[in-house]
């Protein structure tokens, strides 16, 4: 009999389980269907969180709708990002729906678009950089539209008409070559890279300005190995992501630029889940947002002060809910429950949340005046007395109006003071 209930009650939590998968699937689709796919994202998350922390197990069928879902979720996200020229959060969402679909056309075909603007971008700051024969910022900007796009052809053109620029003013690659070295003290690298370039063009013997030119490339790296260590400063990790992957593909070898790359990865991640974090806390998904914020504590190095933050908002807006529960049980009346909810409000809050240990203290007079006076009223009662009762009653309603049936005590014996004068007033007419 017992392996029996056991097999019935598996039964029972499997069917439950699958009622909450395809409710989900269902409320899912409605959204989808409204073209709302954040909220179809949402149902589908939390079912699946439910399960999760219920059974350690997810449906099969709503883990496929959940991971079909989320791709849509994190595309669309990745494309409203892309669209308010925030291309480089764009990428790090596009770069999750990657995983999960590596070759999907309208994927691919969000990351060129975003690589394109980006691309653009900077073949126009070079241009107009070109034009104001600020050769240095030309250079990179140029250098920096082929990192987004390999040979795309506006930035190649515009590197030729830097090289055509240069090779104008300086015909000889003995004087380009001099032109890299005399640069080489004035920090400005880029044109050392590409007076040094012009040099070989010239002559692919020369070993000199190969070094010339190596150096010059390993000092650019560098420059965007420190303009990364900068944006990472500011806790701006999309862009500090970008400029150490631009440093590792112009120095290859640069040291310690991969750990970096790995940690801003991580960082991102960990950006992303404080995000969904905030999201669960304001629609009161507590324990999801816990969860979110112990991943990040786990992925994040730079953030973990602004995470523990996060856990402390999270715990305290839960904690204030109670408190509001526990008031509005005061404000109807019912003092005894009321108090065991800030009782438990201590216990949970030991530092202190809110005014609760007042409340409690007010409520613990309130209640024993109460109790005191009832027990007055009902001795006074038994020995017949009722004016006195009456008078403790009303002692105890004006401390505890719900307590016990004080209410129905004061009506019984006004009832029994007022039988008498009414009589009296019959018998008189």
């Amino acid at each position: 009999m017992t392996i029996r209930r056991n097999i019935l009650a598996s039964l029972f939590c499997l069917a439950a389980a699958g009622c909450g998968a395809n409710s989900a699937i269902q409320r899912g689709e409605e959204f989808l269907t409204e073209g709302y796919v954040l909220q179809a994202f949402e149902e589908l998350d939390q079912e699946r969180t439910r399960q999760l922390q219920e059974d350690g197990a997810v449906d099969d069928e709503l883990q496929a709708e959940w991971l079909r879902v989320r791709f849509r979720y994190l595309l669309e996200r990745g494309r409203q990002e892309i669209y308010l020229d925030r291309e480089v959060q764009g990428i790090a969402t596009l770069q999750e729906a990657l995983e999960l679909r590596p070759g999907d056309e309208q994927l691919l075909a969000l990351f060129d678009r975003a690589r394109l603007k980006l691309a653009k971008r900077e073949v126009a700051i070079g241009g107009d950089m070109l034009a104001k024969k600020d050769f240095e910022q030309a250079v990179a900007a140029f250098r920096r539209a082929q990192g987004f796009k390999p040979d795309f052809a506006p930035a190649v053109e515009g590197e030729a008409k830097v090289r055509e620029s240069v090779s104008r003013l300086h015909g000889e690659a003995q004087k380009q070559f001099l032109d890299a070295v005399r640069k080489l003290p004035e920090f400005r690298y880029p044109e050392v890279d590409w007076h040094a370039q012009a040099a070989i063009s010239r002559d692919p013997s020369r070993a000199d300005a190969a070094e010339v030119k190596r150096r010059a490339m390993n000092e650019i790296a560098q420059d965007a190995r420190e303009r990364a260590e900068e944006s990472r400063t500011k806790k701006l990790y999309g862009a500090a992501l970008m400029e150490y992957r631009t440093a590792q593909r112009i120095w290859a070898d640069m040291p310690g630029v991969a750990t970096a790359i790995a940690e801003m990865e991580r960082e991102l991640q960990a950006q992303q889940k404080m995000e969904q974090a905030q999201l669960a806390v304001q629609s009161g998904r507590f324990d999801q947002a816990a969860a979110l914020l112990e991943e990040a504590q786990t992925l994040s190095v730079l953030e973990r002060a602004t995470v523990t933050e996060l856990r402390v908002e999270c715990r305290k807006r839960q904690g204030m809910l109670a408190y509001k529960a526990a008031r509005d049980l005061e404000l109807q009346g019912l003092k005894q429950e009321a108090l065991g909810a800030f009782l438990q409000l201590v216990v949970d809050w030991p530092e202190g949340l809110d005014d609760e240990k007042t409340r409690i203290e007010a409520l613990h007079i309130d209640i024993d005046a109460a109790v005191a006076a009832y027990a007055a009223g009902a001795e006074a009662e038994q020995r017949g007395d009722h004016a006195v009762a009456l008078e403790q009653f009303k002692t105890a309603r004006t401390y505890y109006a719900k307590y016990r049936d004080v209410a129905a005590r004061i009506a019984a014996i006004e009832a029994k003071l007022a039988q008498p004068a009414s009589e009296g007033a019959g018998g008189g007419s």
